[in-house]
């Protein structure tokens, strides 16, 4: 595994891991407030597919630099920055895999560059966020809870980002509602640009864009999941015409950390099926 940098658009630097193997190049997009190590879990399993794999820290996380206006933080920012890695590395098309914020990032992706895809991979997503049950208690109490820490000395000192990876493979099984971990993953963005992305969260609605998404789909979700119910994974599956869901018993918003294998398992399988 190879670790560089890239300079996207903006000058920003975007550090990223890459794995070279055959042609088929599978890119993953971490979760907010993780990092590259958000798939460490998975890699031993993914060394055996003999893909190329390319892990990135999206900017403000991890290595890669950090924006200074909410601006910079846009989901169409993340999407320059990946293609600042592809055009580095000469690579033509890709499998895009995103978990949560990942996920959410995608169809911003395929509306931008429809002809870098070979195939898409949602896992614990949803079509939008104005829903009124992640309003009410979900990613809406979060982000004003947020905004709260943010307004406090202590916490903005506390938790301030310094451009590093934190593991938490130690731990077992991440749980949806772990405020510890949370606060890990506040820390390690910083939280001022924590607060940027959250509001992206919030606001997301990319269901007009879903729905003219025509590259093969596969959609990963826990049946178990708290965050996001698996009922926006079948809603965002009605949505696609080409895709293919898999809910994974006992499974919460986190199988990418608690069911590494068979995620790994159920992508490698979907390449074989679209090839």
């Amino acid at each position: 595994m190879q670790n560089k940098y890239s300079i996207s658009t903006d000058n920003k630097r975007i550090f990223y891991s890459i794995q070279k193997g055959d042609d088929e190049v599978l890119f993953f997009v971490h979760g907010l407030g993780g990092s590259v190590q958000g798939w460490e879990k998975m890699l031993p399993y993914l060394k055996k597919c003999k893909h190329t794999l390319i892990f990135i820290d999206i900017r403000g996380h991890g290595f890669s630099d950090k924006p200074t206006e909410p601006v910079e933080c846009s989901m169409r920012m993340v999407a320059k920055d990946i293609v600042s890695i592809l055009d580095k590395e000469n690579i033509d098309k890709i499998t895009l895999v995103g978990h949560s914020y990942g996920s959410l990032f995608l169809p911003t992706f395929f509306d931008m560059y429809p002809d870098r895809l070979k195939r898409l991979v949602f896992i614990s997503s949803t079509p939008s966020m104005k829903h009124k049950i992640y309003q009410r208690v979900g990613v809406g109490g979060l982000y004003y809870l947020i905004l709260i820490l943010d307004k406090i000395p202590i916490t903005q000192k506390l938790l301030t980002g310094k451009g590093e990876h934190i593991s938490i493979n130690h731990v077992k099984r991440r749980h949806d509602f772990s405020i510890y971990l949370y606060l890990k993953d506040v820390k390690q963005v910083g939280l001022p640009i924590y607060k940027y992305f959250m509001k992206n969260v919030k606001e997301h609605n990319k269901s007009l864009v879903i729905e003219k998404i025509d590259v093969p789909t596969l959609i990963i979700h826990g049946k178990s999941d708290k965050l996001i119910p698996k009922s926006r994974a079948e809603e965002l599956n009605n949505s696609i015409k080409d895709s293919k869901l898999v809910l994974i018993e006992n499974m919460n918003h986190f199988p990418v950390f608690n069911s590494p294998k068979e995620v790994v398992e159920e992508i490698t399988k979907f390449i074989k099926e679209t090839k």
